[in-house]
């Protein structure tokens, strides 16, 4: 398993109106990406393929796809064996907006995936020009063919559902709108920025740097383009979290500079209303941020930055039930977005639906089995929920994984897991958790939690004190940047529950400010209405 640093917090968040536009093209959706509520099942040799509900089925083997997934399978299908360039796909089913390569080519592995569980079709990757869907009973078009690809999908596209007429010409009619270069800039930069965790602060010292050099020329080669200066808003906020506090204001300036350029060439800019939430500490300040993401939420409705920013203050103050609720509205018939899933899963999991948790979790891990935020997430769920023995299971058969976590990590993982299913003492596992604390600070909340779960209620305590107010033996706790760096939603995980009840937490709550904040604004945290 590969390093990752610390859990994410939607690194791939982004909407689809921040990229590179074409000449003419209007806010609203084009008619594309395909539209599969209204397409008729059809057949790929033995397999079913049922666009509508997103199933594909053979014999009793039933799958659920990813919409983006379905939409691709019916364009390739649709061309029957011919070539789809990159832009073809596009088109057809991203609506002909700028997708990077990484996008589509985890689309196709999917594809490609599905094809070896199915057996009866698979996906060739013709070099610098496109894919073909191959199968028994799907001949390939020769090179001679008189008819060109888009032809054939027109011909094609009433037997396979797809109400294409327009397609070659929406496209053909409108060319980019600004220079390649600048394209390349964008996509290059929103790529290096969902590299890391725009919402974490834990990230190394160096990240977001590259991010930032790439938007900064992309705003040079398009200076009107607001996805531009609003990616740029975006990096200089998030690198904001991971520099010493000296650097702070100067960043903390320059992305409100680049997010006021982006919203005045584009009121609704997405990538800079989101910029704007993460500059704002959600510590002590919960009321305001909370009016403040409702209302660039109001501007953009759905945009996934938003939705997380407003389900992530109320996980920090324990309304977990509303958090989900924010989670679910993502679109995921456009976006294909592996930190949205695992904000989903903690989101639900918190809210006590663990089914739902657990059925995320399992669609999560097959869509992105390399994303290694989503492995700690699934350690710790699997851990804390009572199946502690899954998650040795996992660590015995993980050795052929592709995806590496640190091992000082999976040690904690695997002591944790033993302890917790009776295999070995829980005080050796305590002993391991606040020893690596101490050559880990940023660490404190997720060893608070394994203290809890093994027993350790006094040693959790003394990680509070230490983490939210700078006392006692783990003063050191306290983060770098005060209450600016200060979390809360960790408080409210169930594997926190045996605490709740306590005058200690009570004391906790009242000291942090949670205690004023729910009774000025008359809310009621989750754990309170279960208790």
């Amino acid at each position: 398993m590969a390093s990752s640093g610390a859990p994410d917090l939607m690194n791939d968040r982004f909407s689809a109106d921040d990229l590179p536009r074409k000449q003419g093209s209007p806010a609203r959706p084009s008619p594309w990406p395909i539209d599969l509520a209204h397409l008729r099942p059809f057949r790929i040799g033995d397999v079913e393929v049922r666009p509508a509900s997103r199933e594909v089925v053979r014999g009793d083997r039933r799958e659920l796809l990813e919409p983006l997934v379905m939409q691709v399978l019916v364009a390739l299908a649709s061309a029957r064996g011919e070539i789809m360039s990159r832009d073809d796909l596009i088109d057809a089913c991203w609506g002909g907006r700028a997708v990077t390569d990484d996008a589509i080519s985890r689309v196709i592995s999917r594809l490609r995936t599905l094809g070896r569980t199915f057996g009866s079709f698979a996906v060739e990757t013709i070099t610098k020009v496109g894919y073909r869907l191959v199968s028994q009973e799907m001949p390939v078009a020769e090179a001679g063919d008189t008819q060109s690809r888009r032809q054939l999908m027109l011909a094609c596209s009433s037997a396979a559902g797809l109400a294409a007429l327009g397609y070659g010409a929406w496209r053909l009619l409108s060319p980019p709108e600004m220079p390649p270069e600048a394209q390349v800039l964008i996509l290059k930069g929103f790529d290096a920025l969902q590299n890391e965790d725009v919402f974490d602060t834990r990230n190394e010292p160096g990240a977001f740097l590259q991010a930032i050099a790439l938007l900064t020329d992309a705003t040079r080669a398009a200076p009107e383009s607001p996805g531009a200066w609003g990616g740029l808003a975006m990096a200089y906020a998030a690198r904001k979290r991971n520099v010493p506090l000296s650097e702070r204001p100067g960043l903390d300036a320059r992305s409100r500079a680049a997010a006021r350029k982006a919203l005045a060439l584009d009121p609704r800019t997405g990538r800079a209303l989101g910029a704007l939430r993460l500059l704002d500490p959600v510590y002590r300040n919960w009321t305001a941020v909370e009016r403040a993401d409702r209302e660039a939420l109001a501007k953009k409705p759905g945009l996934p930055i938003l939705l997380f920013a407003m389900a992530d203050m109320l996980g920090s103050v324990g309304r977990w039930k509303e958090a989900a609720n924010y989670s679910k509205q993502l679109d995921r018939t456009k976006f294909l977005i592996p930190g949205a899933d695992r904000r989903l899963i903690i989101d639900l999991w918190a809210s006590g639906d663990l089914q739902a948790a657990d059925q995320a979790l399992e669609k999560a891990v097959k869509q992105w089995p390399q994303y290694a935020p989503l492995w700690r997430t699934r350690f710790a769920y699997l851990t804390y929920s009572g199946r502690p023995r899954e998650v040795l299971a996992i660590l015995r058969d993980a050795t052929d994984s592709s995806v590496e976590l640190p091992p000082k990590y999976l040690e904690r993982v695997r002591v944790t897991a033993e302890a917790i299913a009776g295999l070995r003492r829980s005080s050796e596992a305590l002993s391991l958790h606040l020893g690596y604390l101490k050559a880990n600070p940023p660490e404190a909340l997720q060893v608070a939690q394994a203290c809890v779960a093994l027993g350790g209620w006094k040693a959790a305590f003394e990680l509070f004190n230490g983490y939210y107010f700078g006392e006692g033996e783990w003063a050191l706790l306290s983060p770098i940047g005060g209450d600016q760096d200060r979390l809360t939603s960790p408080l409210f995980h169930p594997v926190m529950s045996g605490l709740w009840r306590t005058t200690d937490f009570r004391n906790l709550l009242a000291r942090i400010g949670l205690e004023d904040y729910w009774r000025r604004t008359g809310t009621i945290p989750d754990f309170r209405r279960t208790a």
